[in-house]
């Protein structure tokens, strides 16, 4: 089956750009994106249907989806495009349900795109990421900025959480951390600079509000920058790194 990856904000269908004009791929492909929106909702913003929100992952705002999609369509940023027009629609009146399987993004600083979801897609990562957490919970963290806390870790440590036999284990954690490769190095307000592998999702954590977990894999000296903490970059040496911050109470959405 296809598939469609974002590629410096443009899709991309098996490892191609999609031509800079208004395209439509009728065939059915694995979608995984990061729904993005801003607190006015003029750089970007989404819709999704009842049926399609099956799809989407558990973070309170600017959610992941992963689906098997068709009818997938899109208009490059900066364009006047009836994809945001029928977002918009959706948006403002809630009682007429559009389409229950639209999915649309839409926004001055995004492309515009809509599709069909045909069936939600397992994410292949999230039992690493829960591993992770689950290896270093009950330990001291080590760095802190701000509400965002690490810890050392391995790729030996967070195996032995899985239920697999070692190796199988050990193959899993390097396989997700393979994929994190082609991942944002942004989580939220932080960004990690360089890294060589990126895992985040949302863990429900034995609080009251769930808690985004993640993995980085650097091979040298790593920066975590923040516009919240200017000035106060976090160093993060050569190795494997497990992090979480609380999420907020509040999002954009």
């Amino acid at each position: 089956m296809m598939r469609i990856e974002f590629i410096n904000n443009v899709p991309h269908v098996e490892g191609r750009p999609i031509p800079p004009y208004p395209y439509i791929l009728r065939q059915e492909a694995e979608l995984v994106v990061r729904l993005r929106s801003t607190r006015g909702r003029i750089a970007a913003d989404w819709w999704a249907g009842d049926e399609a929100r099956r799809a989407l992952n558990r973070a309170p705002f600017n959610p992941v989806i992963r689906a098997v999609v068709h009818e997938f369509a899109w208009t490059p940023p900066g364009r006047y495009s009836p994809i945001q027009d029928e977002g918009e629609y959706c948006r403002n009146n809630p009682r007429i349900p559009p389409h229950p399987r639209v999915v649309a993004q839409w926004g001055k600083k995004v492309p515009h795109w809509r599709a069909l979801v045909v069936r939600p897609l397992p994410d292949p990562d999230r039992e690493v990421v829960q591993a992770a957490w689950a290896a270093v919970a009950s330990r001291p963290w080590l760095r802190r900025q701000g509400g965002l806390l690490v810890w050392d870790a391995s790729v030996d440590l967070i195996a032995r959480c899985l239920p697999l036999p070692a190796e199988e284990a050990w193959e899993a954690v390097e396989r997700a951390l393979e994929r994190g490769l082609r991942s944002s190095g942004w989580v939220y307000n932080h960004v990690f600079y360089p890294h060589n592998g990126l895992l985040f999702r949302v863990i429900d954590a034995e609080k009251d509000w769930p808690m985004g977990v993640g993995v980085v894999r650097v091979w040298k000296t790593c920066y975590v920058l923040s516009p919240d903490h200017p000035g106060e970059p976090l160093i993060l040496y050569g190795g494997l790194h497990v992090f979480a911050h609380p999420l907020p109470r509040e999002g954009v959405d």
